[in-house]
């Protein structure tokens, strides 16, 4: 009897030995992977990657941990270490013509294994538009940039000019998209020599596309051409403003452009000025902070250190913290008027997204005199980086009378990186606001790479928007902001976020939304009243949206919880009418098992016409005990919403 005691005593401690263990293993590869990233020789990098994959050969992002492999291998210069990581890559790869792109992008960029990179671009093209029935303009960019590297100008823009041609007109005035309009630009002027050439390679640099300024000062320093730069840079602008929508942004842009190169500073003062005046309650967030930021940078740049203070202050309240303009120029006034304290703290949210050369230069300089006994300055940032990604929400108390709820959407994707700034900020929105006052849906996208969690009514509700990128982030329908980053964004957006939907709780809603929601066995039965006060209704439509509340998966940005995802648009995707009546009669169900399958075959026809496995989890199981119905009503041309209801489905 005691032997067997001894027996179970001892195996208890092996079990929890290997439990203790195995914990900590799971914990310390973070913080292993962490402490081989800052090794800044790559040869030793990539030395180091290559025993921590062979250490922990069951990671679950280990295809990122390649993809650094490769990027070490990059920065050696060794081109048969870039090769054989490339391969290593490629042969594990899960998305492949993501990776046939990726790695045809860097040889590119490093100069190396050319031709390879034109198979491997020609590849990825290949493989996408089979896999999605259409093109790509990031890998046809690709293959742009390869031919553009192997000299062969006259491909490299038509390639450049296929790619551009998939996005609507208005993605040329988007600075969002300035990179692939520099790239179509600079092959047109190596190709064609034209002044057209040489006006869209102005506007990339008043999008702040450096490159751009550069190559210009090369080509105005070394040719003779027939007008003078100011004249391109003034037939760029009056390009743009003739064929924007967006005015107010675009002398925003343009002003900041001229203004950072020292070029009419008198018209950049007189835009950016009228930027300013213009804003009003329907302004939208980014549109705020671009013009704040321009006459705040404008004003310092002039000497007026005191008013551009002001303004960046308050473009502060709106702008993540990657606007290095705003950062650069606000430390540099506080400096200026002798205010080294501010100087440095504004400098020092400067470099905590990531950590631009400029604002260093100065943080460095100020910690040195400031602060020479006391942390590291890697230290002091380190800490201010924990703890603004461990942020804590207070709950927001709704005051009695305000009838609206807000609608926030959020178009996202398990495997777009720049999403996790978004998604975290938006578990922050639940965990902060109640049902009662915000509605969420989020809408899973195949961007960059397949979603397990996509479905037909996602990519309608995107199709609805315009969506064609993720992060994408959509308050009460109209207002759209600025999302993507790394985590250490998401306190910033959130309080963005919450900004936003505070101020479109004070207003009185339009309409009234009465529903009924049951569960019976495998089915959910909705019924109810909807009206509206409107007096033109004609554009009017109802959405009820079904989601979960939870769903567990994790992708390459690591989100491992994703939260209020679209399962299901009732009774059709794209909304009810209400076919110029006041009031809708609302009735719709739907079977569980029923979706499920939709779900799932959605899924399995995906791969299936891709004809491979795209998917390492199939996110089709409906957990029925996690359900909520976000219903709202919406007028389809203005996009607005008038009154959102969430109901939990017991």
């Amino acid at each position: 009897m005691k032997s067997i005691n001894i027996i179970k005593f001892l195996s208890a401690i092996f079990i929890f030995l290997f439990l203790l263990s195995y914990g900590y293993s799971q914990v310390n590869t973070d913080s292993v992977y962490k402490s081989i990233m800052v090794i800044k020789d790559p040869l030793e990098r990539l030395k180091s990657l290559r025993e921590f994959i062979n250490e922990y050969p069951e990671l679950e992002n280990i295809e990122a941990v390649r993809t650094q492999i490769f990027y070490a291998a990059i920065e050696t210069k060794d081109s048969n270490l870039a090769m054989e990581a490339a391969q290593e890559l490629i042969k594990n790869a899960i998305d492949v013509a993501t990776i046939y792109n990726r790695v045809a992008f860097n040889f590119a960029e490093s100069n190396m294994w050319l031709d390879s990179a034109l198979v491997y671009s020609t590849l990825a093209n290949q493989l996408y538009e089979k896999t999605y029935g259409r093109k790509r303009v990031p890998f046809l960019d690709t293959k742009a940039l390869v031919f553009y590297k192997l000299g062969d100008y006259e491909q490299a823009y038509k390639t450049q000019k296929e790619a551009l041609a998939l996005y609507p007109k208005e993605r040329e005035w988007d600075p969002n998209f300035v990179e692939y309009y520099y790239h179509l630009a600079l092959y047109m002027y190596k190709y064609l020599k034209n002044e057209e050439s040489l006006i869209l390679m102005a506007r990339c640099s008043f999008f702040g596309m450096e490159e751009a300024t550069k190559m210009l000062d090369e080509i105005f320093s070394n040719e003779n051409l027939p007008y003078t730069k100011s004249e391109i840079y003034k037939k760029s602008a009056e390009e743009y403003f003739r064929s924007t929508k967006q005015l107010e942004e675009a002398r925003s842009i343009v002003a900041l452009g001229w203004a950072k190169q020292n070029i009419l500073m008198d018209d950049a003062y007189q835009l950016a000025k009228l930027s300013v005046e213009a804003i009003n309650e329907n302004t939208p967030v980014d549109q705020i902070a671009t013009s704040y930021t321009t006459f705040g940078v404008i004003n310092v740049l002039k000497g007026s250190y005191n008013e551009g203070i002001q303004n960046l202050l308050e473009a502060e309240k709106y702008s993540s913290p990657y606007n290095t303009d705003l950062y650069y120029h606000l430390g540099l006034a506080y400096e200026k008027i002798g205010d080294t304290i501010n100087a440095y703290k504004t400098y020092l949210k400067g470099v905590l997204a990531f950590t631009p050369e400029l604002i260093m230069e100065r943080l460095k300089v100020l910690h040195q005199n400031m602060y020479s006994s006391g942390p590291t300055l890697e230290e002091v940032i380190r800490t201010e980086i924990e703890k603004i990604e461990s942020f804590e929400v207070e709950k927001f108390v709704k005051p009695e009378g305000l009838e609206k709820v807000v609608l926030a959407e959020l178009f996202t994707g398990s495997e777009c990186r720049p999403c996790l700034a978004a998604d975290y900020a938006y578990d922050k929105l639940i965990e902060s606001f109640h049902t009662n006052t915000l509605g969420v849906l989020e809408y899973h996208l195949h961007i960059p790479a397949p979603d397990p969690m996509t479905n037909e009514d996602t990519e309608a509700r995107a199709k609805f928007y315009g969506v064609n990128s993720t992060p994408t982030s959509i308050i009460e329908g109209t207002q759209r902001i600025s999302a993507g980053g790394n985590k250490t964004i998401a306190k910033s957006r959130y309080e963005v976020f919450s900004m936003v939907i505070k101020k479109y709780l004070q207003k009185s809603p339009e309409a009234s939304i009465k529903l009924d929601v049951k569960k019976i066995k495998n089915k959910i039965n909705l019924s109810g009243v909807v009206k509206t006060t409107r007096k033109d209704v004609k554009d009017l439509k109802f959405f009820a949206v079904l989601a979960e509340e939870k769903v567990h998966y994790k992708g390459y940005n690591t989100v491992s919880e994703h939260r209020f995802v679209v399962r299901k648009i009732l009774p059709e995707r794209n909304g009810i009418s209400f076919r110029n009546k006041k009031e809708l009669n609302v009735k719709a169900s739907v079977d569980l098992s029923k979706l499920q399958n939709e779900l799932k075959d959605y899924l399995d026809n995906f791969e299936k016409k891709a004809n491979r496995k795209l998917f390492k989890e199939k996110k089709y199981a409906i957990d029925e005990n996690n359900l909520y119905m976000v219903s709202f009503v919406q007028d389809e041309e203005t996009k607005e919403i008038l009154q959102t209801n969430v109901l939990k489905i017991e």
